[in-house]
């Protein structure tokens, strides 16, 4: 699996710890069942944009630090974010990029584009992809920071 999502299992791991909230907790307290949040850290599964939004609300934290890609906490007060399909489709006319080849050269099938412009989510690895190629953090791709 992808040093992402076992980075995202071990922060999410000492967030849960350092607040006290048990697996139980944190599955009402973002609509989830527990059992899925118990195969995260039993299996390693990758995580859908949605699950990591309510997660980074719920902690009020950045997608970044909740995925362990920073170990700075600054207090992020809970927003809607825009469809991905749209937010992506921003993100390539901004930089300029065709959609086939900028999915080709990160190792995304070029269809997953047109799976979120009809409203998909993409996961934890795709969007770790696409931020690493356009030098942006998974909180500005997905529209939580300008």
């Amino acid at each position: 699996m992808d040093d992402i999502v076992v980075s995202f299992k071990n922060s999410l791991n000492e967030i849960m710890i350092e607040r006290g909230i048990s697996i139980v907790q944190l599955g009402k307290g973002i609509d989830a069942d527990p059992s899925t949040l118990h195969r995260w850290f039993d299996r390693v599964n990758d995580v859908k944009l949605k699950t990591l939004l309510k997660l980074a609300d719920y902690f009020e934290c950045s997608i970044e630090y909740l995925c362990g890609k920073t170990h700075e906490y600054k207090k992020c007060i809970p927003h809607s974010c825009c469809k991905f399909g749209i937010r992506i489709k921003e993100l390539l006319a901004e930089y300029k990029l065709i959609p086939y080849k900028f999915f080709s050269q990160i190792g995304i099938a070029p269809s997953k584009y047109y799976y979120w412009l009809s409203g998909g989510e993409p996961m934890l690895t795709s969007l770790e992809a696409m931020a690493k190629f356009l030098y942006i953090t998974l909180d500005k791709l997905v529209g939580r920071e300008k």
